[in-house]
């Protein structure tokens, strides 16, 4: 069973390799690691995705990680109520001696499936496609 784990780290150099490091040691499978910034200033939230473990292989998890320096707080998130979606930008290149070809498959593509255009430059146009 896939977990969520969330924590709150310091925002220091080297944190996401310590912490990755406590994965790799216990012999945990990360399938999905994600870092920003969080609400709190000087701070980052980490949001882990684990393959393969159980209720209480989580509790271990959650309790190796509070051990590690730099994490503050780390929790078990997986039956809280969440959010999750997937997100696409996609960039095509256009320069202005391909620009009229890369119009017409820009269209097609948006016509096809429901995508945002978020940019448009001389060299490239960007689009964005968000999926629950």
């Amino acid at each position: 069973m896939k977990r969520i784990i969330s924590a709150i780290v310091h925002d220091r150099p080297g944190v996401l390799n310590r912490v990755s490091s406590m994965f790799r040691r216990r012999g945990f499978n990360i399938a999905s690691l994600a870092v920003g910034h969080s609400e709190k200033e000087g701070f980052s939230r980490m949001t882990i995705v684990v393959d393969n473990v159980e209720g209480m292989q989580a509790d271990q998890i959650t309790t190796q990680l509070d051990n590690v320096v730099e994490v503050v707080e780390a929790a078990d998130i997986t039956d809280h109520p969440t959010v999750i979606r997937e997100t696409a930008l996609i960039k095509v290149a256009a320069t202005p001696s391909t620009r009229s070809t890369t119009t017409w498959e820009w269209t097609r593509i948006t016509w096809r499936w429901p995508i945002s255009p978020v940019a448009l430059s001389p060299c490239s146009a960007t689009a964005h496609r968000s999926a629950s």
